[in-house]
C-alpha cells in the first residue's frame, strides 16, 4: 500500500508529466514507479528520514495485463521521495535516453515465447493419492513418518517452520530446529552507474517476503493431494490482512529409496521413495521467490 502511494504521488507530479511527454509518452497509465530504499551512503540518507529512489519503467499498452512493463526501463530521471509523508523532495531529468523497443515476445503471456508458440508435446500428468496423504495435520502441526512440526507465517519471513523433530527409535522425540525461516535475502546489483550503485535489495527486511506471498491454485503452483495454509498478518493501515492458500503442503514421488537384485535368483526388491514438501512463494517487483523446504524418509539425511 505504501508503494503504491508512492507510485501515484510521483506518476502526478508535474516535472515527471513533462519529462515523460519528452520522451514520447503521452499516456501515464502505462507508467510505473518502483520504490526502492536509498541505502545509507551520507547523512542526506537519513537516519532521521525513510528515503525511496523512484526507479520508473513504462509499458506499452493499457489493456495487456500480463505485459512485462519492466522491460522498458525509463533511464536518466531522478526521483527522490519522503516516502514517510509521500513526499517528493528532489527531482532531475539528467539525460534524455531512448525507451528500448517494442517486444512482445517480452511478456508474460501464454504463447508469447521467443519459440513463438508453448510446448504442445507434453501429456498431462495427474498426480492421484486416492487413499488421502501420509500426513496428519492437526491445526498448524504435522505429523510425517517420523518427523514432526508446527506451520507458521510472518509478514517478513513469510513461512516459519518451528520445533522440528524426529522419532528416533528408542531415543524417543529427537529436536533437529527450534525455528527454520529465510530471515533475509540480499540482492546486490554492483551497478556502479547512477542510479544503480544504490540497488541493494533486502527483499526480507525492507519489502517482506510474507507480504508478497501468493494465494497458490491447485494444479498450478503444487500438485498431488494438497494441504493449503492461510496466512494472517496486521496490514499497512493495522487492520488483519489474510492471503487463502499461502502454504502448500504435499507429498512427492522422490525416485527410488533402495533397490537390489539377486543376480544368483533373478529376484528383485525395490522401494519407492517420497519426500514432504513445505512451500510458499513470493513476487517482490518483477522477481518470482519459490521457498521449498523438504523431508525425507532416509534418517541420515538430518545429519548433513
Amino acid at each position: 500500500m505504501e508503494y503504491a502511494e508512492c507510485e501515484a504521488a510521483v506518476k502526478n507530479y508535474l516535472p515527471l508529466i513533462e519529462a515523460m511527454r519528452k520522451r514520447g509518452v503521452e499516456d501515464m497509465d502505462l507508467v510505473m514507479v518502483d520504490a526502492w530504499c536509498v541505502g545509507y551512503y551520507s547523512d542526506a540518507d537519513g537516519p532521521s528520514r525513510r528515503l525511496a529512489k523512484s526507479l520508473i519503467f513504462c509499458r506499452i499498452e493499457s489493456d495487456c495485463p500480463m505485459e512485462n512493463g519492466y522491460a522498458r526501463p525509463v533511464e536518466g530521471i531522478h526521483v527522490l521521495v519522503d516516502i514517510q509523508n509521500n513526499v517528493i523532495t528532489e527531482f532531475e531529468d539528467k539525460k534524455l535516453v531512448p525507451l528500448p523497443p517494442a517486444d512482445p515476445l517480452r511478456n508474460y503471456t501464454a504463447g508469447e515465447t521467443r519459440g513463438g508458440i508453448d510446448r504442445s508435446d507434453v501429456k498431462p500428468l495427474h498426480i492421484l493419492q486416492p487413499e488421502g496423504p501420509s500426513f496428519r495435520v492437526n491445526g498448524y502441526f504435522v505429523q510425517w513418518q517420523k518427523w514432526n512440526f508446527r506451520i507458521g507465517f510472518t509478514p517478513r519471513e513469510g513461512l516459519v517452520i518451528h520445533s522440528v523433530a524426529y522419532i528416533d527409535g528408542s531415543r524417543g522425540r529427537r529436536p533437529i530446529a527450534h525455528r527454520l525461516s529465510f530471515v533475509e535475502m540480499v540482492v546486490p546489483y554492483g551497478d556502479p552507474n547512477e542510479p544503480h550503485y544504490r540497488k541493494n535489495a533486502f527483499d526480507t527486511g525492507e519489502d517482506g517476503l510474507g507480504k508478497n506471498a501468493h494465494s497458490l491454485k491447485k494444479g498450478c503452483d503444487c500438485l498431488g493431494y494438497i494441504k493449503y495454509f492461510d496466512a494472517h498478518f496486521t496490514n499497512y493501515t493495522g487492520g488483519v490482512e489474510t492471503i487463502e492458500n499461502c502454504v502448500c503442503l504435499h507429498e512427492e514421488d522422490h525416485g527410488i529409496l533402495w533397490k537390489h537384485q539377486d543376480w544368483r535368483t533373478g529376484l528383485a526388491e525395490v522401494r519407492r521413495s517420497r519426500r514432504l514438501s513445505v512451500s510458499f512463494i513470493c513476487t517482490v517487483a518483477n522477481y518470482e521467490y519459490g521457498f521449498f523446504w523438504h523431508f525425507y524418509q532416509v534418517s541420515w539425511k538430518i545429519l548433513h
